[in-house]
C-alpha cells in the first residue's frame, strides 16, 4: 500500500522518550526550511498520485504546524485517502469541526501514559479535544497508548465505550535506546519489507526518507520539488536499498528494523508449500475427517 507520511516540522516539543527526535533534528540540513508551509506542500502533493494515501504522522506532531488542517483538507478533496497519527498538541477544537466529515482510514490518537513517556500539557483544551473526539462520529477513530493511561483520560474514554489499544515500543531500528527493549540485531538474511518499501516519509524541505524507521535519514530516496514522484523509487538509493534487501552483506536500515522486515527465504518457502498443496486441501481435508 503507497503512502507519504508528512513531516509538518522537524522539532517536536513533545519529547516522547521512544522518540528519536534528537537525532533528526541534528543531522537535518541547518539551513533548510524546518516548518513546511502549505505552498510547498501544495507543490509536493501536487506530484504524488492520487492512489498514494497520505499520513499526517511524521517525525513530528503534526499539528503543532497552524497549517496541518489545511493541508489535510487539501489532500482530502485531490482524492488521497487520509490516516492520521497524533497525539492532539496543538490541536483546536476548530480543527475538529473543520475535518470532521473526512473519510479517515484511520484517525489515530496517542495517549499520554503515568509512565511520563509523552512531554504533552494535559489541560482543559486537551481534555476538551479528547471528549469532542470520544463522542464523535469519526471514521476508525482508536486511541492508542505506550503504557498506563492517566485516569482522567481512561474515565472520558470508558463512558463513550472507546476501547484503548496497547501498543508494543520499538527501538526505530536502534535509533532510539529503550528501557526493557532490546537492541535490534543486524539482519545477515534475505529479507522482505511487511510495507513493501512504499511508505514513505516527507520532510519539510521536500526531501523524502525511505520510511518511518528512518530518524538517521540513511536512505534519502529524493525530493519532490525538484524531482517527480515515479523518479523516488527508480533512483540510486531506493535501488541500493531494494538490492540490499536480497543480499546477506548489505549494510542497509533494514536490516535493523524491529518492525517490519522479515526472512524472505523462509516467507518464501511457506508460500510455496502452501501454493502446491492448495488444490489438494479438499482431499486432505476428506482423508483426515475418514
Amino acid at each position: 500500500m503507497e503512502s507519504m507520511a508528512i513531516t509538518t516540522q522537524v522539532g517536536c516539543k513533545n519529547a516522547c522518550s521512544y522518540c528519536p527526535q534528537d537525532k533528526v533534528a541534528s543531522l537535518y540540513p541547518k539551513d533548510a526550511v524546518r516548518r513546511m508551509s502549505f505552498d510547498i506542500f501544495k507543490e509536493c502533493i501536487a506530484k504524488i498520485p492520487d492512489r498514494v494515501y497520505i499520513h499526517f504522522s511524521g517525525m513530528s506532531e503534526p499539528w503543532l504546524n497552524p497549517e496541518c488542517t489545511r493541508m489535510l483538507l487539501h489532500a482530502h478533496h485531490k482524492g488521497h485517502r487520509i490516516r492520521v497519527f497524533t497525539t492532539l498538541a496543538g490541536m483546536r477544537m476548530e480543527d475538529i469541526s473543520q475535518f470532521g466529515s473526512v473519510p479517515f482510514r484511520s484517525f489515530r490518537v496517542h495517549l499520554p501514559s503515568v509512565e511520563s513517556r509523552m512531554n504533552i500539557k494535559i489541560d482543559g483544551n486537551y481534555i476538551d479535544l479528547v471528549k469532542g473526539l470520544a463522542s464523535s462520529r469519526m471514521d476508525n477513530l482508536i486511541f492508542n497508548a505506550h503504557g498506563e493511561v492517566l485516569a482522567s483520560i481512561r474515565t472520558i474514554l470508558e463512558k463513550e465505550k472507546r476501547p484503548i489499544v496497547m501498543l508494543p515500543l520499538s527501538t526505530r531500528a536502534g535509533n532510539v535506546q529503550l528501557e526493557k527493549v532490546p537492541v535490534p540485531i543486524r539482519k545477515g538474511r534475505v529479507m522482505g519489507c511487511a510495507r513493501g518499501l512504499e511508505q514513505n516519509v516527507l520532510l519539510p524541505n521536500g526531501n523524502v526518507l525511505l520510511c518511518c524507521m528512518d530518524w538517521g535519514m540513511r536512505h534519502v530516496l529524493g525530493n519532490l520539488l525538484t524531482g517527480d514522484y515515479a523518479g523516488l523509487f527508480t533512483g540510486e538509493e531506493f535501488l541500493k536499498v531494494k538490492k540490499g534487501m536480497q543480499c546477506p552483506s548489505a549494510d542497509i536500515l533494514c536490516k535493523y528494523c524491529d518492525a517490519f522486515t522479515y526472512e524472505a527465504v523462509l516467507t518464501d518457502k511457506l508460500w510455496t508449500i502452501i501454493s502446491k498443496n492448495f488444490q489438494r486441501l479438499p482431499l486432505l481435508y476428506r482423508m483426515w475427517k475418514r
